[in-house]
């Protein structure tokens, strides 16, 4: 595996672009979210929309 360094100009874009995704990523899950203000029951559409993934394991 051949390893490859990165500038240290796109090192220091990183913080930059991690925080435009995390902003992005925030926005999206503020308007899906707003659709379901209202509700006064989960049901499994719902369920399957808000939750990626459930992981279990043992304690």
């Amino acid at each position: 595996m051949k390893r490859e360094l990165i500038t240290e100009k796109r090192f220091r874009m990183l913080p930059a672009r991690y925080d435009r995704e995390q902003l992005s990523s925030i926005e999206q899950f503020a308007e899906q979210i707003s659709g379901y203000a209202g509700i006064t029951e989960v049901n499994f559409k719902i369920v399957n929309q808000l939750i990626e993934k459930i992981l279990i394991s043992e304690p």
